[in-house]
């Protein structure tokens, strides 16, 4: 029995109550819930590809009407045990591993990092964005260009910028499902680049031309790679296409059927500028100056700020 003096636990007055020592919340039981629905599903699609990304499933279960977040998807799938184990890496840590020496030259990895709540101001087509990072196997020294798409048009044009920021071209490359963590300081590990013994690079670059959907505002303008530019007024508010080829200076903008009305030449990237064409600015005044009160159009705003008369005269 216990004693009069000892202290009640927690454990104690769970055995009292009839209820766990540590109940979840009802926030907790409702997202238990709501996934229950999923679990056959998850679990079928998990046994089928164990390693396959909790991103692309993600993607599998909106349509089906999962309305909850990566995180919720990937906390639901750890908590309950849904994928497998994977036996092939089970003894990985306690089975003698080796360092694989890289010549010089030799390698680069290209792995994609994804980012599930990209920044509203990047003004990606979707809420996430993806980080391509290129390692050289020698050295270590990685670079890394964020992209709002992991297709292969993308995917070329990332790779296309990331052997330019690591000063030439290794003899193999190597692409893994992995993702990298990325720690280290870029600025730091410039001067090792020299101990690579890099290929010069392609004269030509790869015939690749980025397309990517845009909604215009209502200045109609459109938003690519942080900086603004001008499309036709009667566009505003409208979804266009936009599209750069691989080292051009310029990009297309065009309709959804494909007919291109607007070039503009690219500033650079993140800068916040504003890049209008002088046509689209005489059409959007003429517009806007059509479409407000004939008050307005003939001065009257300016009438409130007209100097106030003398007082007349009173006559008696």
């Amino acid at each position: 029995m216990r004693s009069p003096a000892a202290p009640i636990t927690t454990a104690d007055n769970s055995r009292l109550s009839g209820r766990p020592a540590h109940p979840r919340s009802a926030r907790q039981r409702a997202a238990l819930d709501s996934f229950d629905a999923f679990v056959g599903y998850v679990t079928a699609r998990l046994t089928e590809d164990p390693y396959l990304w909790a991103a692309t499933l993600l993607d599998e279960l909106v349509p089906l009407g999962f309305d909850g977040s990566y995180q919720t998807l990937t906390r639901q799938i750890r908590d309950r045990g849904l994928r497998p184990a994977c036996t092939a890496c089970a003894h990985v840590t306690k089975r003698p591993n080796a360092i694989i020496e890289h010549p010089p030259g030799e390698e680069t990895q290209f792995d994609w990092v994804e980012l599930p709540d990209a920044p509203a101001g990047w003004a990606f087509p979707t809420k996430r964005a993806y980080v391509l990072v290129g390692s050289l196997a020698h050295s270590g020294v990685w670079r890394a260009v964020i992209s709002p798409s992991m297709d292969l048009h993308h995917l070329l044009a990332a790779m296309t910028v990331l052997v330019g920021l690591l000063g030439g071209v290794t003899m193999s490359w190597r692409f893994d499902r992995m993702s990298t963590v990325l720690k280290a300081d870029a600025s730091a590990l410039t001067p090792m680049c020299a101990a690579e013994r890099l290929q010069p690079l392609p004269p030509t670059l790869l015939p690749v031309v980025v397309t990517e959907e845009r909604t215009a505002t209502r200045q109609a303008l459109i938003d690519w790679r942080g900086n603004l530019y001008s499309v036709p007024p009667e566009l505003a508010a409208t979804r266009v296409i936009v599209q750069q080829r691989l080292g051009a200076t310029t990009i297309d903008i065009a309709t959804i059927s494909g007919v291109v009305i607007a070039r503009h030449t690219l500033a650079e990237a993140g800068l916040g500028f504003t890049i209008r064409d002088s046509r689209h600015v005489t059409a959007l005044e003429t517009i806007a100056l059509a479409a407000a009160p004939l008050a307005d159009r003939t001065g009257r705003r300016n009438a409130f700020h007209r100097a106030p008369r003398p007082a007349a005269p009173r006559w008696c």
